[in-house]
C-alpha cells in the first residue's frame, strides 16, 4: 500500500418501481446525478479519507407533481483500519 490520491467520476440513477397509492397520476419518480470523488490513503496511519460531490441534473416527482427538487450532495467518509 502506498500513500496516494485517487480521483474519480461518480453518479447515481434512481427510479421508483411502483406508483404511489392514491396519487392523482400513476407517474413514477426519478433522480439522476453526476459528480466527482477524491480519496487519499495514509497507509502508515491506516486511514482513508474520501469526499464526493453530486449534482442532481434531473428529477421527477412522479405522482407528486410540483414537488421536484434538484439538489447537490456532499459526502465525506473517514475509514480507520485496525
Amino acid at each position: 500500500m502506498n500513500n496516494g490520491l485517487e480521483l474519480g467520476l461518480v453518479g447515481y440513477n434512481a427510479w421508483q418501481l411502483e406508483a404511489d397509492e392514491e396519487a392523482p397520476t400513476t407517474d413514477k419518480a426519478e433522480r439522476h446525478a453526476i459528480g466527482a470523488e477524491a480519496g487519499y490513503l495514509w497507509a502508515t496511519a491506516g486511514v482513508i479519507l474520501k469526499g464526493a460531490y453530486y449534482h442532481e441534473y434531473d428529477t421527477q416527482a412522479g405522482g407528486l407533481k410540483g414537488l421536484e427538487s434538484d439538489g447537490n450532495t456532499l459526502r465525506l467518509q473517514l475509514t480507520k483500519f485496525f
